[in-house]
């Protein structure tokens, strides 16, 4: 389930770094009496003839337009860039366009956009441009190659760039350690590693960057956001969101990398088995994470191999399919003051089970303020919010911003697909709360409530108070088979919305969300005993081959969900049935194919 929604570009995670604006500014007005700005294009025609001309110290200031080019700094301490420069406005960030379009300029073994390869330091600065369809050099780092460099990048966009190998967006390698500030990297793509960026053996430092809707392609995609191998990078208030992977890992990878993640955010990765986070080896230390609708088969939010790493302050909430952490090989996690809530394939199961209890970790809904528009700052109310837990400080990666904002709860938010037909019928409660302000419960007209826009209440009712709840609470009663029904006949484990809709008595919109994990039919499960094993495949292959008696469940054979029961369906529940659960290690894999 892809939960990602568009954002406006370069919107602002966190005020530490607001102030780099105005030191781009200050950069052209400060530096030595002897430095130069050079025009482009009116003192030189494209950027690379500005570079030439240029000395250390001097400024490349570039017109609003598109430059089909692709430039390279020659290692030079200069700084190169748009009109953002003058204005701090990020809306002049994709006002001035470098584009290696390799349509327009002809294929190159050069084929990166902007390349640091002359041992650059940080006096070499690029800020305020727009970098795109870059083809790579030797097919790696599309957008910008770093190498043995360790320039500024800051308050650019890095999209559309596209390699066969390595690092779509960005490529560092042979010990370059660049400093990247207020970047986005979206929709590259690598044949590879990093859709967004990689690094190898280096030590970039990221503050308030972006990867989103990057891809590592098939057949051999292995990591999509951010591909670490041997290196020591540090990342700030980065998010990392809606990339896709067709093997392995949709959001970072850390191969023998001590990552530091701190207040970043992992969300709506996908991968085939890791969705926000997987490491192996030498492991990394998450601070003040979040990791909120990733969806892989194992590990949907961290996957570990032989990597203890730490996480803390992080909350690990509603990510799709596989456990939200798994650890295998030898990974013992130390996991403290951590939320792990609502993931399809369990919360604190496996062997972190036993520190669900210790260290002031938890399991219950983190009252995110609007999770479904990607805003994950969270209710003051919230049991993540500080001096609301035992730890006494925040959880997860953004602060509180709303204070008790009317929100619906359902009671159990698991239920299971026998409950439809039960002899004892059981009942469900939906919960409004939290009027703390704006309305109050006598405002609500209560014969307008609906949950998923038809089912009516069986009944409603206002209590004084509610443990999760600030204030008085409106309950509605239904019953849970006729709750069930309207999803339909479900299969397996998914997490679906429960939605509540109805007036207050001037006529304003009710439109509350809450979340549901629903238990169905067990795929293969062909004779409907709750299991899938051999009598259900012995059933099966005597339907195809021995024109057997009918199936009880035909539907549980159709494993592919293509409508059509065939020889397809049977390999893949013979595939299912004899495979392991424990996945082979991964990490010869990703030792593959690496230049």
């Amino acid at each position: 389930m892809n939960r990602v929604r568009q954002r406006t570009i370069f919107r602002i995670v966190s005020s530490r770094v607001s102030w780099w604006p105005a030191v781009c500014l200050l950069l052209i007005a400060t530096t030595n009496s002897l430095a130069a700005t050079i025009n482009i294009p009116t003192e030189a025609a494209t950027v690379q003839g500005g570079i030439d001309l240029a000395g250390d110290g001097d400024t490349v200031l570039i017109a609003a337009g598109i430059y089909h080019e692709r430039i390279n700094f020659d290692g030079k301490a200069i700084t190169v860039g748009g009109p953002f420069l003058l204005s701090g406005d990020s809306i002049h960030i994709m006002s001035a366009v470098i584009d290696g379009d390799p349509n327009i300029l002809g294929p190159a073994d050069s084929g990166s956009v902007v390349r640091f390869v002359s041992g650059e330091g940080a006096g070499s600065v690029l800020c305020g441009l727009t970098l795109q369809k870059g083809m790579g050099t030797s097919n790696n780092g599309g957008g910008i190659l770093c190498s043995q460099a360790s320039p500024v990048i800051r308050d650019c966009l890095i999209r559309l760039n596209v390699v066969s190998g390595t690092g779509g967006g960005m490529y560092c390698k042979e010990g370059s350690e660049p400093l990247l500030l207020n970047c986005r990297f979206e929709e590259n793509r690598c044949g590879f590693f990093g859709g967004g960026l990689a690094a190898n053996f280096s030590s970039p430092i990221l503050d308030n960057c972006i990867f989103e809707q990057n891809l590592a392609q098939a057949p051999f995609g292995m990591s999509a956001g951010i591909d670490f191998f041997y290196s020591n990078p540090i990342l700030t208030n980065c998010r990392v969101s809606g990339n896709v992977a067709a093997m392995i890992i949709g959001g970072v990878s850390c191969y023998e990398s001590p990552a530091s993640f701190d207040h970043c955010v992992f969300e709506g990765n996908q991968a085939t088995f890791a969705g926000g986070l997987y490491c192996y080896g030498d492991p990394p230390t998450v601070t003040n994470g979040t990791f909120v609708f990733n969806d892989a088969p194992f590990g949907s939010a961290i996957y570990s191999e032989g990597c203890s790493y730490d996480l803390s302050n992080s909350i690990v909430a509603f990510n799709q399919q596989g456990a939200g952490i798994v650890a295998m090989f030898d990974s013992i996690p130390s996991i403290a003051c951590t939320d792990i809530y609502g993931n399809e394939g369990g919360d604190w199961v496996g062997d972190i089970s036993a520190q669900a209890s210790i260290n002031g970790n938890l399991s219950t809904d983190p009252l995110f303020c609007d999770a479904l528009s990607s805003d994950f700052s969270i209710d003051s109310l919230s049991p993540c919010a500080p001096n609301q837990n035992s730890c006494g400080t925040l959880i997860g990666a953004v602060d509180p911003k709303c204070s008790g904002t009317l929100r619906a709860f359902a009671y159990p938010d698991t239920l299971h697909t026998f409950d439809v037909n039960s002899v004892n019928p059981s009942t469900l409660l939906v919960v409004v709360g939290n009027f703390t302000s704006g309305y109050s419960v006598e405002e609500i007209d209560l014969a307008s409530l609906r949950v998923n826009d038809s089912l009516v209440p069986d009944s409603c009712a206002v209590l004084t108070g509610h443990p999760d709840f600030a204030g008085q609470v409106v309950v509605m009663y239904m019953n849970t088979g006729s709750y069930l029904n309207q999803y339909g006949w479900m299969w397996d484990i998914t997490l679906q919305p429960c939605v509540v809709t109805g007036l207050f008595n001037d006529k304003s919109d009710i439109d509350l969300t809450a979340m549901v994990t629903l238990m169905g039919h067990v795929s293969g499960d062909v004779n409907n005993d709750g299991s899938r094993d051999i009598s259900d495949l012995v059933l099966v292959v005597d339907y195809f081959f021995n024109n057997g008696p009918s199936l009880e469940l035909p539907d549980a054979v159709d494993l592919d969900r293509n409508g059509t029961i065939d020889i397809t369906d049977l390999t893949l529940l013979v595939e299912r049935m004899f495979s392991t659960v424990q996945p082979e290690p991964l990490w010869e894999r990703l030792l593959m194919y690496r230049d």
